[in-house]
Formats: C-alpha cells, sequence, structure tokens
C-alpha cells in the first residue's frame, strides 16, 4: 500500500529508524491479540461473565494499540528533533532536553510491551486451544518490541555529557529490560505449556 509504515521505513533515510519499528513490531502483536480477543467475545455473546471478561480485555487491547500508534509517530518527531539539536550544534540544556525525550520514546515502548504481556497472558490462557499459537506469536512480537526499544535507548546514552546522569538513565532501562524479560519467560513459558497441552 503506497504510503504505508513500511514503505517509509524501508526509504534510504534515518527516519522512521529502530524505535518506530519496534513500536511497529508491538503494534503487530497488539492487531494479532486483539483478533483473538474479538473472536473469543463473539463466541462467548450470550454468556454475560465472560462475555464481559474479554471486553475488559478488548478495551486494554485498544487502549495499547493507541498507545503504541502514538509512539511510532512520537519516535520520530523526537529523532527528529534530537538530529536539529545535533546538527546546530547545540549543546547544555536544549541537548539534554532532547537526549531525554529520546530516551523516554522507547522506554515508553518497553513498558507498553510489559503491560502487553500480561493482557496476552490473558487472553493466552483463556481462549480455545486452537488460538494458543497465534497468542505465542502475538507473544514473541511483544518480545521483540521490548529488546528492540531497549537498543534503541541505549544507543542514544553515550551523547549525554553528565557521567550520573547516564549511570541514572542506564539503570532505569536495565531494570525495565529485567523486567520485562522475566515477564515475557513467564508469559511464553506458561502459553508454551498450554499449547503443547493442546496439541498432544
Amino acid at each position: 500500500m503506497p504510503g504505508s509504515f513500511l514503505d517509509d521505513l524501508r526509504r534510504p533515510r534515518p527516519d522512521p529508524g529502530g524505535g518506530s519499528a519496534a513500536a511497529h513490531g508491538a503494534l503487530l502483536g497488539m492487531a494479532l491479540a486483539e483478533k483473538i480477543v474479538l473472536l473469543e467475545q463473539k463466541r462467548t455473546l450470550r454468556r454475560v461473565s465472560e462475555f464481559e471478561l474479554w471486553e475488559g480485555l478488548r478495551m486494554e487491547a485498544s487502549r495499547l494499540r493507541d498507545l503504541f500508534t502514538w509512539l511510532r509517530t512520537e519516535d520520530m518527531l523526537v529523532y527528529q528533533q534530537l538530529a536539529e539539536v545535533l546538527r546546530d550544534g547545540v549543546d547544555g540544556l536544549r541537548l539534554q532536553g532532547a537526549l531525554v525525550e529520546a530516551i523516554q520514546c522507547p522506554l515508553g515502548i518497553m513498558r507498553g510491551s510489559w503491560e502487553a504481556l500480561e493482557l496476552i497472558e490473558a487472553a493466552g490462557m483463556r481462549c480455545r486451544p486452537l488460538l494458543v499459537a497465534d497468542v505465542l506469536v502475538a507473544c514473541e512480537f511483544l518480545g521483540a518490541a521490548l529488546f528492540s526499544a531497549h537498543h534503541i535507548a541505549r544507543a542514544n546514552l553515550p551523547l549525554m555529557r553528565d557521567p550520573s546522569t547516564r549511570e541514572r538513565w542506564l539503570a532505569e532501562l536495565t531494570a525495565e529490560l529485567d523486567r520485562g524479560r522475566e515477564r515475557l519467560q513467564r508469559v511464553r513459558t506458561a502459553l508454551e505449556v498450554r499449547h503443547a497441552a493442546g496439541s498432544g
């Protein structure tokens, strides 16, 4: 489709770049998760309590989809701002502010991925067995978004002039990655066990 995000991504220019691609990967995972939630919600239309559970998951999926859509564009904008500051040779508070924004955006993708994995687990443990493989695919997209966003955020750290500020951001990014990695492993393992049981 002309003018699509993938068309923009493959162009020989810096933006959109890795951060936006990470958010796009998370969006692929959320689209698949939302499909599963809608299929299950349709199936439970006449069972009120089950329907309401899936409706809650649908609303959360919609919120996360909006978040990742915004972050996909926001990452491109903050990168453009940082590139302009670097091109102009600006230092001091303006550079610091641009760097913080360039780190906070992929950090938001990491945190969003962490939240989305909770939804993935809830859907994957309740959906029909034949859908668990699709939930696993969504899980892997979100895991990739988590790690990819971490790479992008860390790439900006060497530009920070103040060592203590740089170390503080490194510690925060590392903590978020560790938290996300732990949840990813837990969710992936739970889904793999259920998938093996369903196809055994």
